[in-house]
């Protein structure tokens, strides 16, 4: 493996495979390619190496830095001394690409696990590598033209404006987090502790004025507040940019002040924290977490809006607060992020009853979302009705830059919908709690929050 070869065929040089449901997969169109020196001469002179976005994290060469810390499209071939010697290690050609994606996807194919499928014009490949998506053609539709349109084209002319005007490695970054990449680096202890040094320091620094509601939470429960397991997980819904964690601390405390009232500051939510119609609220099910995760071990946050119900706008904000919250709980949750999905396919019958949207409420759920520590990396609306195309329009302009670029719209039937989230990553679509006839199903849902329940009325008596 470490000896030099000649460049000779790229497909007996190129030695790939596709993982499944790791942390470092990347994207679901990428080849993880073992290189030597010989295989990287090799790879140089393919086709497909100008058409690529490299990402830092993943590449292992000398000169890293000259073409990749900026996540720039490789527009030029490498040189021999960009190459140590001898080394072996990885990287990945992803397909997060602004033009010619299918010739690069073409890539994919021909050197995939499938050693007989050596032609684009067989299309039976496996998209992800995995179970549930198993056509490169959905509804007579190309795969790769689906991931291409949703990753690239926004929908809204706002997102496609700032998406265009975003520095190469923003828009990768933008591009990975729709893709399921991981890109947060290792959290080695001398760098998290410089981290959390300066977020302290930057909260400090802001004015009294916007820090009153953490202030008084500080006073009441030190030990929760400026616990590093509690701070962490701004951290890493910023990915360590430690200017935008203090914000997002700050702004979480003044949210939950207003929602929960001071007697909460200090601690996390329960379900004892709830109204009798914030329980209403929270059984109808407009809003549930699904029982699995997305491809790329991302829990997800299901939403069908024409089913949500309540008194005041802030039952629901309380509902929405305590899933953000309960999906957070773990490490692992933290560092993948989450993803959203707003399923108002077959909502005639609403809409014919004169429903409409709350978009005071629309507004508030986004500063929710904001003030929360859940990394909220891509989310879906996906509509069959011309009255939801203002809908998502409006919720796009109401939401910050970062959630707008990750904001996709699917329009279409439940069938076609369904495919193209398979696409990116939802694989199990049989999860959604929607019935064939369009129908809420709330069953498993209350069998998680009983349990919830259970768990938490046993640690109150145990303390």
């Amino acid at each position: 493996m470490g000896q030099s070869r000649s460049p000779g065929n790229i497909e007996e040089q190129l030695s790939c495979r596709k993982e499944r449901n790791s942390v470092q997969n990347g994207l679901p169109w990428s080849l993880f390619v073992n290189f030597s020196r010989g295989e990287y001469t090799a790879l140089r002179n393919h086709p497909t190496t100008s058409q690529v976005i490299l990402l830092p994290s993943t590449v292992q060469f000398a000169s890293k830095e000259k073409y990749c810390n900026d996540g720039l499209t490789n527009t030029q071939p490498f040189n021999d001394s960009d190459v140590t010697h001898g080394q072996e290690g990885r990287f990945i050609i992803t397909m997060t690409v602004q033009r010619n994606i299918d010739t690069a996807t073409s890539a994919a194919v021909s050197y995939g696990d499938d050693k007989t499928s050596n032609s684009t014009a067989n299309n039976n490949y496996s998209i992800h590598g995995a179970t549930g998506v198993s056509h490169g053609s959905v509804l007579g539709v190309d795969a790769s033209q689906v991931w291409k349109r949703l990753i690239c084209n926004p929908g809204f002319e706002l997102a496609e404006r700032e998406l265009l005007h975003m520095k190469p490695s923003e828009r990768t970054v933008v591009y990975s987090d729709l893709g399921g990449a991981q890109h947060m680096d290792p959290e080695w202890p001398e760098g998290r502790a410089r981290a959390l040094a300066e977020l302290e320091a930057k909260v400090r620094a802001m004015d009294e004025n916007q820090t009153k509601a953490f202030r008084l939470a500080q006073a009441m429960a030190p030990e929760y507040t400026d616990s590093t397991a509690f701070r962490l997980k701004f951290l890493r819904a910023d990915v360590f940019d430690t200017e935008k964690a203090a914000r997002r601390l700050v702004k979480h405390f003044e949210e939950k002040l207003v929602l929960f009232g001071r007697e909460a500051l200090g601690r996390d939510i329960t379900l004892r924290d709830f109204s009798e119609d914030d329980l209403d609220s929270l059984a109808c099910g407009g809003l549930q977490i699904l029982p699995r995760p997305d491809q790329f071990g991302r829990l997800i946050l299901f939403s069908r809006q024409v089913q949500w119900k309540y008194k005041r706008h802030e039952n629901i904000l309380r509902v929405l607060w305590y899933l953000c919250q309960a999906m957070m709980e773990t490490q692992d949750a933290q560092i993948r992020g989450i993803v959203a999905i707003g399923f108002d396919i077959g909502t005639s019958q609403q809409l014919e009853r004169g429903w409409s949207c709350d978009y005071e409420l629309l507004r508030r759920m986004i500063r929710v979302f904001e003030a929360s520590t859940c990394r909220l990396l891509a989310s879906y609306s996906c509509i069959d009705s011309s009255y939801f195309e203002s809908v998502v329009d409006v919720a796009s302009h109401l939401m910050n830059k970062f959630l707008r670029a990750r904001y996709r719209c699917i329009r279409g039937t439940r069938q076609e919908c369904n495919y193209q989230l398979m696409v990116m990553g939802i694989r199990h679509v049989e999860d959604f709690p929607i019935s064939e006839d369009g129908h809420l199903m709330v069953d498993r849902f209350h069998g998680w929050l009983r349990e919830r329940w259970a768990n938490q009325t046993q640690n109150n008596g145990s303390q």
